[in-house]
């Protein structure tokens, strides 16, 4: 390199160290300003650098009169219409960093925010941010309601289906304390009733809270699902006959699972005794198991005349019993048993749902398939 192209160099190096130390502590006093403000300064530092270094270069390399002239005209025209053209461009960012603000104070609020298309793809990966924000903010507080909701109908389920067996047992108490019976030994056995009930439901509310804390995890064993069939078929059996209601089972030849055998019994007896109570006389509650692309499913259909469709999506929740007292368990456990039902498959990794298959409603647990589960030729 000659001494002339170093001698440009150095000048066009230290004209733009001058005047970019200048333009730093100007945008330093700008501190707090708009956007915009902040571009069009970079802008016009960036352009004063550069002007800077021509002029000074042209001047040093004693360009001829004329070329002088053509310089400076050249640069005291460029040199503005690129700082209009820095303002417009940083306006087109100001804008949509406004957006961006107005879709962040919208996050969380009563309608969804609204988002305008971003300058760049920095500023739209934090709008994105920013509206999945509010979709999970939305999903928390649907959450929350919805939890609060299922409180305040426990806390109704309680007082009703709690109270009631309570204020008999404490007025049998009271004819046995007072002693006007004739017949003591009739009112110790509905003592004996009521207390067993209570009991249940108590259990039950405490088997929920495990399962829902997720503290009575399964523990699998390899077994063959016609047994467990069978077995739940047989416990609701005296029930059904009582009840006049056909109970039947169906399972594919050699289906086995690993399965916690007790949990997965007491969620297909739930649904079965479920299905027998609100099954007319010579009626009948069938279930099914059977190998599916997923997994196993195992169905329990009954002829209860179906469920109202607005209805379908709260049928597993707690103490809920819907408006016809559809999902009332002999013992007054509204909504109980299918709860419990829901949390024994979800700790299994499965899903339980229901829907309208005449003459009533099936009720379908799917569990996940794998190794352990596999049919058997």
């Amino acid at each position: 390199m000659s001494t002339d192209e170093v001698t440009v160099v150095a000048i066009a190096a230290a004209c733009v160290l001058v005047v970019g130390f200048a333009g730093q502590l100007t945008i330093r006093r700008l501190h707090g300003r708009g956007l915009a403000t902040l571009l069009v300064a970079i802008s016009v530092v960036v352009l004063a650098a550069v002007g800077a270094a021509v002029a000074v270069d042209s001047h040093v390399m004693f360009l001829s009169t004329h070329d002088g002239i053509v310089v400076a005209l050249t640069l005291a025209a460029a040199l503005p219409l690129a700082c209009g053209l820095a303002f417009w461009l940083a306006r087109a960012v100001s804008q949509a960093a406004d957006s961006l603000a107005l879709t962040a104070s919208q996050v969380g609020g009563s309608e969804p925010p609204r988002g305008a298309r971003m300058v760049s793809s920095e500023l739209a990966c934090v709008q994105d941010r920013l509206l999945a924000a509010d979709s999970a903010l939305r999903a928390a507080r649907d959450g929350e309601r919805a939890a609060e909701t299922s409180r305040r109908e426990l806390v109704a389920w309680v007082s009703h289906d709690l109270r009631t067996p309570l204020a008999g047992i404490r007025a049998m108490a009271e004819a046995l304390e007072d002693g006007v019976l004739d017949d003591p030994s009739e009112y110790h056995k509905r003592l004996r009733i009521e207390s067993d009930r209570l009991s249940e439901m108590v259990d039950t509310l405490f088997l929920l809270s495990r399962l829902h804390a997720g503290a009575l995890p399964p523990h699998p064993e390899r077994m063959n699902l016609r047994d467990l069939v069978s077995d739940a078929v047989a416990s609701v059996a005296p029930v059904a006959e009582i009840r006049k209601v056909v109970v039947s089972g169906d399972v594919d030849p050699g289906l086995v699972a690993s399965v916690d055998p007790s949990q997965i019994s007491r969620a297909l007896t739930n649904l079965l005794i479920n299905g027998v109570h609100h099954t007319p006389a010579q009626g009948e509650v069938s279930v099914h198991a059977e190998q599916v692309a997923d997994g196993i499913r195992i169905s329990v259909q009954d002829a209860c005349g179906g469920i109202p469709a607005e209805d379908l999506s709260r049928v597993f929740d707690l103490a809920w019993r819907g408006r016809s007292a559809r999902f009332s368990g002999p013992d007054g456990g509204g909504g109980l048993g299918l709860a419990v039902t829901q949390g024994i498959v979800a700790a299994h990794d499965g899903q339980v749902s229901v829907s309208n298959v005449p003459p009533g409603c099936r009720f379908d647990i799917t569990l996940p398939g794998g190794p352990d589960v596999s049919p058997v030729r």
